[in-house]
């Protein structure tokens, strides 16, 4: 669809600034590159989330330099923060560790584009892939890690219609093999499903020994304007497909305007009602819509209330 392609590519573009420091786009493509030695260890506090239990408050922020506007705007300390990391450049120590050191566990979704998912799997990028993982294991604090999100959609290189699901599937594995650090949390970040997708998600799934948590992405914008419109059916492909995995919406928003307050309180609600883990909210604006709270004094007044009712 569309309007999921343009938010799908504008948000990995505006996300990506946040690391650009540390993923440049001359590192894009490293298959030659030597592998990095292992970082010496860091002391870094814990995240203050749980990630084995409890109601997760996240956020996806353009710039982690926007994270203590966030809070004083919102009044809430994010437990998860959202960010993207382009595959094969540099690890992006400097993004992670600052989440860590803001007790809160990064969400690093890995970005292949332009990336051949056949060379993953033979092993091309097994040099980068032992850098995340010493990376990874130097900072010795819990991370969620994914690999190709929203593959279930059409505007990726690597999903629906661009590749075949068995080689993203494979593709998958291969990574979770080589990044082995025990606290990493695997998390398969899937689009909501609509009517008439043409790639049901049973065929990209990797199977139950290599996802630790599900991820789903999709907003409710005027055209959608409840959590069950958004993520019912996806709720339940999901709940036959992978019963026992704990759900995540890590990457969701309400665009500001006309009824705007009603469906925020139907997102979170929904969310919670349906058992699922939290909610990564992107605080950024597309195409789409304006999906920033800040930017509306009654939207901010409403989102503090839901964040103090559902946390």
């Amino acid at each position: 669809m569309a309007t999921r392609n343009a938010i799908g590519g504008m948000l990995a573009s505006i996300i990506l600034a946040s690391i650009s420091a540390c993923s440049a786009v001359d590192h894009y493509q490293m298959a030659a590159a030597p592998s990095a030695p292992p970082l010496p260890h860091v002391s870094i506090p814990s995240p203050s989330v749980s990630i084995t239990s409890g109601w997760i408050n996240g956020v996806a922020l353009s710039s982690l330099n926007e994270l203590q506007s966030w809070e004083t705007a919102t009044g809430e300390h994010p437990a998860v923060i959202g960010m993207f990391g382009r595959f094969a450049a540099p690890f992006p120590v400097s993004a992670v560790r600052r989440s860590l050191t803001a007790k809160a566990v990064p969400l690093l979704q890995l970005d292949p584009t332009g990336i051949s998912l056949a060379a993953i799997t033979r092993g091309d990028y097994d040099r980068q892939l032992r850098a995340y993982d010493a990376a990874i294991r130097a900072m010795n604090d819990p991370v969620f890690l994914s690999f190709g999100h929203e593959m279930n959609g059409v505007w990726y290189s690597w999903g629906c219609g661009k590749t075949s699901p068995g080689l993203f599937r494979e593709a998958w594995r291969h990574v979770h093999a080589i990044i082995t650090a025990p606290q990493v949390r695997w998390i398969w970040t899937i689009n909501d499903v609509w009517s008439g997708d043409p790639c049901p998600l049973r065929w990209w799934y990797p199977g139950a020994a290599y996802v630790d948590w599900i991820g789903i992405d999709g907003y409710l914008r005027q055209s959608v304007r409840t959590f069950t419109s958004a993520f019912g059916q996806t709720l339940v492909d999901l709940h036959r497909l992978a019963p026992n995995k704990p759900i995540l919406l890590a990457e969701s928003g309400v665009s500001l305007g006309p009824g705007w307050g009603q469906r925020l309180n139907s997102l979170y609600s929904g969310a919670y009602h349906a058992g699922l883990r939290g909610i990564v909210y992107f605080d950024g604006m597309t195409a789409n819509g304006d999906y920033r709270p800040q930017d509306s004094p009654t939207a901010l007044a409403a989102f503090r209330q839901a964040l103090r009712r559902w946390n």
